[in-house]
């Protein structure tokens, strides 16, 4: 179920290497849940819960995702998925991330530690798995990037074509991401028409996917931000990563 990943990793990352952080602002907490389904099956549910928290002393913002199969995709893959970044208030930069992996018979536990001032052009990870990782100066974890986005890219207006090449470390790995603008376009939802941004991710052909325009993303267009629906074609079919609740926004 590795496109599992991936989805998670086009949902939520997108850091401009070197760019200019802005001051992140406090958000108020809220919760999101998703359906992801196969044509007429449910497969799956997606629960996203933002907080601020006390961590070391500190505000921090907490984020927590998790991914788990129901029904018929459950008895075939049982997949118990949890990520969580505790994000720096000040900076919009990652202190900790972890990584809780049960699929089936797969698990794994990582936490990663992020280190931003010891060396001033790049970042140093501690992974409790890969152990010392130098990368990048500023790079985030899947998790944090949603406010990278929301402070500094989505406030500011995109032309249709756009390209957007990003990076982010994920699974113990720097995994480069490249994105296109296709403008907007109002989604018909539960909640009723949300105008939303459209972004598609070059996906990598063979791996999941059959083309490298597999997949549409819609972004809520408002001051939230929020991801409201993933598209995607992959060898087996089609399915969707539909928003079903929204508490506290």
């Amino acid at each position: 179920m590795k496109y599992f990943h991936i989805i998670l990793i086009l949902l939520f990352t997108n850091n401009l290497v070197g760019a200019q952080i802005s001051k992140p602002r406090l958000y108020k907490p809220v919760a999101l849940k998703y359906d992801l389904g196969y044509g007429f099956i449910r497969g799956g549910v997606v629960n996203i819960d933002f907080n601020n928290i006390i961590d070391s002393g500190q505000v921090k913002h907490h984020i927590k995702l998790e991914v788990r199969t129901v029904g018929f995709m459950d008895r075939l893959y049982k997949i118990r998925d949890i990520y969580e970044s505790y994000v720096d208030v000040e900076t919009g930069l990652p202190t900790k991330a972890i990584r809780n992996i049960s699929e089936g018979g797969y698990k794994r536990y990582n936490i990663c530690k992020y280190d931003y001032s010891s060396h001033p052009d790049s970042t140093i990870i501690m992974s409790g798995y890969s152990g010392k990782i130098v990368t990048q100066k500023n790079i985030f974890d899947i998790l944090s990037c949603y406010y990278f986005l929301r402070n500094n890219y989505f406030v500011k207006p995109l032309l249709i074509g756009d390209i957007l090449k990003t990076t982010t470390y994920f699974t113990d790995e720097v995994f480069p991401i490249i994105m296109s603008y296709e403008g907007k376009k109002t989604i018909k939802t539960k909640f009723g028409e949300i105008n939303c941004l459209v972004f598609s991710p070059v996906t990598e052909v063979g791996r999941v996917f059959e083309t490298e325009d597999a997949m549409k993303v819609y972004i809520s267009d408002d001051s939230n931000n929020y991801p409201v629906l993933i598209e995607f074609d992959f060898f087996l079919g089609s399915a969707r990563c539909e928003l079903t609740q929204i508490i506290n926004l």
